[in-house]
């Protein structure tokens, strides 16, 4: 099976987490990380999204 692993950022915390709550469900996908601020996300990951 292809499982697709995605990160979130939303810097509204209840949208954040149902999110990740809704996609960790699914079997295409894996939720690898998740953050409240765009500035977190990009110092978190080894290679962030320009």
């Amino acid at each position: 099976m292809f499982v697709i692993k995605i990160t979130i950022t939303d810097d509204h915390p209840l949208l954040l987490e149902r999110l990740k709550n809704i996609l960790s469900k699914e079997d295409s996908f894996k939720v690898v990380g998740y953050f409240p601020a765009a500035t977190t996300m990009r110092t978190a990951l080894p290679n962030p999204p320009r």
